[in-house]
């Protein structure tokens, strides 16, 4: 039994094996960080939400404050 290798062919083989293992690692890569940089979008837009409320509140208790100062005597 004689075996005829043909090297174009199992270059080009090999090499097609080796491109779709690439592109597949690839698709799975982006689609992992895909989801990485959505879920720290998330974070993001939670902590300035958390930020604003902050905010809010510092103005709040900053307003209270002079008032009470205004309210004693003080020049504020």
């Amino acid at each position: 039994m004689q075996v005829n290798l043909d090297m174009s062919k199992l270059v080009l083989g090999g090499m097609s094996f080796l491109l779709t293992g690439l592109v597949s690692w690839l698709f799975n890569t982006v689609s992992s960080l895909e989801l990485q940089v959505n879920t720290l979008e998330a974070e993001v837009n939670n902590l300035i939400s958390k930020q604003t409320e902050l905010v809010q509140i510092l103005t709040s208790v900053d307003a209270e404050i002079t008032s009470i100062i205004w309210s004693i005597g003080g020049s504020g």
